[in-house]
């Protein structure tokens, strides 16, 4: 179903993305996995090879935008395309009062999580174009309880106020973008369950095909 497609998957060491790279390059396509983490980049690479996948590793800082710049000039010469990007929040911060937290700590929360998605998108969305079936998936906490969380209320709202506001103005376009919303229990399942993992990287592998047309949708997996 994704043969010769380009994925590119952020925070590729997390457990969900983690499978949705390995059902990915299952399925043929060439997953680009981007990280913080330079040792569990090189060993996930090592299962992608394993499975006689396609495979490119870079490691990033994602409190620093300007490398989304050169990510994107790397596609761009690399592969003149991009037919999938995956990301997510990913771990921000410890939990704690909102006025609590010192100012830069928060501006490194907005950075990381909101600014550092809307780069990528602003980047990355001639790539997306170009591939003449574009598809971008966000996945995001849906059932955060309100107290001592609010990094991740504030960025998963903001998420997919981001990603609606993308997909509506895609609307028209062969680009399509939507999120999965995950659960806690779901979140805490796949740390301790492999199946859990890929059941979920199996509804972002359907997302990802060509054959997609909703756009702006948020999904909740019923495991």
């Amino acid at each position: 179903m994704l043969q010769n497609k380009i994925a590119l998957i952020m925070n590729a060491t997390t457990p969900f993305a983690s499978a949705v790279a390995r059902i990915f390059a299952y399925e043929k396509s060439h997953v680009v996995l981007v990280d913080e983490d330079m040792q569990k980049l090189a060993s996930l690479e090592k299962e992608i090879i394993f499975l006689k996948g396609k495979v490119t590793t870079i490691t990033m800082n994602f409190s620093n935008t300007d490398t989304v710049g050169i990510l994107t000039s790397n596609l761009e010469s690399t592969f003149n395309k991009l037919d999938i990007l995956v990301s997510s929040a990913g771990t921000m911060t410890e939990l704690k009062l909102l006025t609590d937290f010192h100012h830069n700590e928060w501006l490194n929360i907005i950075n990381t999580g909101i600014i550092f998605h809307w780069t990528l998108l602003r980047s990355l969305d001639k790539l997306l174009k170009r591939s003449g079936n574009g598809r971008v998936i966000f996945g995001i906490i849906g059932d955060i309880p309100d107290q001592l969380h609010s990094p991740y209320i504030v960025v998963n709202n903001a998420l997919k106020s981001l990603l609606h506001c993308y997909a509506l103005e895609n609307k028209h376009s062969s680009v399509k973008a939507n999120i999965i919303s995950l659960s806690k229990d779901q979140l805490s399942e796949q740390d301790e369950n492999t199946q859990t993992s890929e059941l979920l990287a199996e509804m972002f592998l359907d997302l990802a095909s060509p054959k997609i047309k909703t756009t702006g949708q948020i999904y909740h997996p019923i495991l």
